[in-house]
């Protein structure tokens, strides 16, 4: 059987976390870079769903702080926040 060259896309993690912190530190960055920027643009399973669940407090007027978790369900995100810890 051959080896298929599976190419990664490039991204930058670093980047993306960067994002996401920025939104936590700025509470007018969501307004910023919500048009242009989607879930899908983010490499990291992990970071779009964070950035979802920003998104949604947005459009709910809720703060981004640490209502973020709140909005992510705890059944899906506890298994990819323990994935963390095993890197």
């Amino acid at each position: 059987m051959a080896t298929q060259n599976l190419r990664i896309p490039p991204h930058s993690i670093e980047a993306e976390e960067s994002v996401l912190g920025a939104l936590l530190i700025d509470k007018d960055a969501i307004i910023a870079i919500a048009e242009f920027l989607k879930p899908d643009d983010f490499y990291d399973e992990r970071h779009k769903d964070i950035f979802e669940a920003a998104v949604t407090l947005y459009d709910e007027r809720i703060p981004l702080d640490v209502h973020i978790w709140q909005a992510l369900p705890i059944k899906y995100l506890l298994p990819r926040m323990l994935s963390i810890t095993e890197k």
